[in-house]
């Protein structure tokens, strides 16, 4: 990802789909494509996420390539498409994100979805996931592991 490319593109001063990162090896074989494919920001998805989720800013956008390596990631909702969630455990204030890839018809993986969330759901994912057998990875950090997994307090 080119952060200088992606600063343009999220300002409005280059035109798109601009690169969001590159599909690993596990979110590639489930999907169906080559691993390393171009995940793709089209102009339609920043436009949404800027009307939606006007929490999200360009700081947000720099730390995709952390949250495609290291978040759990579980089926779409849509055939061919994922949702990948991240708890950023690098501050005392952890930040969640979440985001949804879709394979076209064309082989081209776009990012649907961008936004932020809340530790209440980002259990309720996780949990029905690991209930459901249906954790395609886990997030590949052990803190946010643990905070996932902890009992709700009384």
């Amino acid at each position: 990802m080119d952060d200088v490319q992606l600063a343009n593109y999220v300002a409005g001063i280059d035109p798109g789909p601009v690169e969001a990162g590159r599909i690993s090896r596990d979110i590639a074989e489930y999907l169906g494509v080559p691993e390393g494919s171009v995940i793709l920001l089209s102009d339609y998805n920043l436009t949404k996420t800027k009307f939606r989720h006007k929490e999200i800013d360009f700081q947000d956008y720099i730390k995709l390539p952390d949250i495609l390596a290291e978040g759990f990631v579980i089926p779409g909702n849509r055939n061919r498409s994922v949702e990948i969630c991240h708890l950023d455990v690098s501050t005392s204030d952890y930040r969640f994100w979440a985001l949804c890839l879709k394979v076209t018809r064309e082989e081209e993986v776009f990012m649907t979805m961008f936004h932020r969330f809340n530790l209440k759901e980002a259990r309720r994912l996780y949990r029905r996931a690991q209930r459901r057998d249906e954790l395609i990875r886990d997030h590949q950090n052990e803190l946010a592991r643990r905070i996932l997994r902890r009992a709700r307090s009384a």
